[in-house]
């Protein structure tokens, strides 16, 4: 998330609010989560489907999972794809806690037992085995630029199977209201998912 969504939060803060100073904090949504209970944060945006119910929160968009897949794939053009019609390609894990298991998780409800081929903590790695056929990636997040790091073309299509749905969510603690900080924090990054129409 932070890729798509800090910039414009931190631009934001910078032209309106240049008097309040941002700290931004990347990590995992567990280790997020932790910072936020230990007061360390005033807010965490991350997936809804890895929020920890002792915190509050605010769902900002909805998240469509999509298959990732090369451009010259015979369904890279399609409206929507079922898993079952991609199995000719190898899995590709996003290989970050609990991302990981969450998509193989998706997959076993769906009947799928996939042993990923290739696993990587880093989503441009992964665009870059997509756009060389290596196989597909299961992901939320759909960039403005369609291609990996060597300029070949990626495809994103979503998929047509019954998955649990999913959304961009703000986190902050339980128990009372964001601070100012932290709520205009949160507008921008609605704003900026609303205008987008990257997930």
């Amino acid at each position: 998330l932070s890729p798509a969504l800090m910039p414009a939060l931190v631009k934001a803060f910078s032209d309106n609010h240049p008097e309040i100073v941002l700290r931004i904090v990347e990590g995992n949504a567990v280790e997020l989560q932790e910072m936020l209970r230990r007061g360390q944060l005033d807010v965490a945006f991350l997936y809804r489907r890895m929020f920890e119910h002792d915190l509050s929160r605010q769902d900002l968009a909805a998240a469509t999972m999509h298959a990732m897949l090369p451009a010259e794939h015979t369904k890279a053009s399609s409206a929507s794809v079922f898993v079952r019609e991609i199995l000719d390609l190898p899995l590709i894990l996003l290989d970050i806690p609990p991302t990981a298991d969450a998509i193989l998780g998706i997959l076993v409800g769906l009947g799928l037992d996939i042993p990923p081929r290739l696993r990587s903590s880093n989503i441009e790695t992964i665009r870059g085995y997509v756009a060389l056929g290596l196989g597909f990636c299961l992901t939320n997040t759909i960039p403005k630029h369609r291609a990996g790091f060597d300029g070949r073309e990626i495809a994103y299509v979503p998929l047509a199977d019954h998955v649990p749905q999913n959304a961009i969510t703000a986190v902050t603690t339980a128990g009372h209201r964001p601070s100012r900080r932290a709520q205009m924090a949160i507008d921008v990054v609605r704003e900026r998912l609303e205008a987008s129409g990257i997930y």
